[in-house]
């Protein structure tokens, strides 16, 4: 049995009309009674989370923002912001780019979290292709939207993968942990057995 599951969000767990089913409800419900750690990873900003627990039925540790901010309960596990300097300098490498380009950012307990770039027409692919090479030493650009060109820009080096890598290590930790109580408890019970077998110890008599 897995120890941990991490999924994205919309369109794996949730469908596009973003609602969940109840066998997707019924599977995640039985991961964590069975004690497997569920954890959510997805690019939308942490005030677009609560709906998402309602549909699926649970609220566990959450990687959002594409990796920006992991959260338990509310609170933050960690936090990856893109410095104001960083904003700035972003800001003006595109709008030399292309002056079309609208800005707009994600925001969480004074932290920027995301950056978005959105323009009236073009080719996505196109367009992300460019910001990259223009300030991908700056941001990780990237794009999710598909009724619209909007490229979403994290902090440099940070995606979802990489804002799951502290849950799971805890999760991996705490299961070889697990596995190492498990090999002493088997060694000392064959160890016991032994010492029965050999007349020099006998189990203690129930109580």
């Amino acid at each position: 049995m897995p120890y941990l599951v991490a999924t994205d969000l919309d369109g794996t767990l949730l469908r596009r009309d973003f609602t969940v089913s109840d066998r997707t409800r019924r599977a995640l419900r039985e991961a964590t009674n069975s004690g497997v750690q569920v954890v959510y990873a997805t690019g939308r900003p942490p005030r677009w989370l609560p709906e998402v627990y309602e549909a699926t039925g649970l609220s566990p540790i959450t990687v959002c923002a594409n990796g920006a901010l992991t959260l338990q309960d509310g609170e933050p596990l960690q936090v990856h912001a893109i410095p104001a300097e960083t904003v700035l300098e972003v800001r003006d490498i595109l709008t030399r780019l292309n002056t079309d380009f609208v800005f707009f950012e994600e925001h969480w307990r004074g932290h920027t979290l995301k950056m978005l770039a959105a323009l009236p027409e073009g080719e996505v692919d196109e367009v992300l292709a460019e910001v990259r090479t223009a300030a991908g030493h700056l941001v990780e650009p990237t794009h999710s939207a598909f009724d619209r060109l909007l490229i979403e820009m994290g902090p440099s080096g940070v995606t979802k993968a990489f804002g799951a890598t502290r849950p799971a290590g805890a999760v991996l930790a705490r299961a070889h942990a697990d596995r190492r109580r498990g090999h002493a408890q088997r060694r000392g019970d064959a160890a016991s057995s032994r010492r029965c077998d050999d007349g020099d110890v006998r189990a203690p008599e129930p109580a």
